[in-house]
Parts: structure tokens; sequence; C-alpha cells
């Protein structure tokens, strides 16, 4: 699967998310409780 590196909508980076994405998944929750979860540790930093 390629990522994207960069946010469609807005243009930021979120490429680095990637990796802590997956993790999430495997950990059980689901995809859209997953993509919030990054969403607010990318507006964060």
């Amino acid at each position: 699967m390629i990522i994207p590196i960069r946010c469609f909508s807005c243009g930021k980076v979120v490429g680095h998310l990637w990796e802590l994405f997956l993790l999430i998944l495997q950990s059980g929750i689901s995809e859209g409780s997953a993509i919030s979860h990054t969403r607010n540790l990318k507006t964060e930093g």
C-alpha cells in the first residue's frame, strides 16, 4: 500500500504517523477511531 506523505485536504505532513496508525489497528481499535487518535496527535505537535 502506498501511504500518503501529506494530508489530501490540508497539506500537513502525516507520513510519520503511519506506523503508529498500524500499531493502533493491531491493538484492536477500529479504523475510524485510529484515524481520530492519530489526527489528535498530529494537531497537538
